[in-house]
């Protein structure tokens, strides 16, 4: 690691266009990056909330979920 920064300080313009490189490189990558703002997603799942205040499990089972399962 030592001779690297070494090698970097003896030799500033091969660093400097060594980061221009990067730079560029980056920038040209950022700009042909594929992107999405809204990616298509299916969902197959619906949530129903139903109150039945005083009923016991079999019942709404019976009178809601065998009923909405069927449609």
């Amino acid at each position: 690691m030592k001779t690297l920064v070494a090698a970097a300080a003896r030799h500033p313009v091969i660093s400097n266009l060594l980061m221009a490189v990067f730079l560029v490189g980056g920038a040209w990558g950022f700009t042909h990056m594929r992107a999405e703002v809204f990616p298509d997603v299916s969902i197959d799942l619906a949530l129903v909330t139903y109150p039945y205040p005083g009923a016991s499990a079999s019942e709404v089972e019976q009178g809601l979920v065998l009923k909405l399962e069927e449609a």
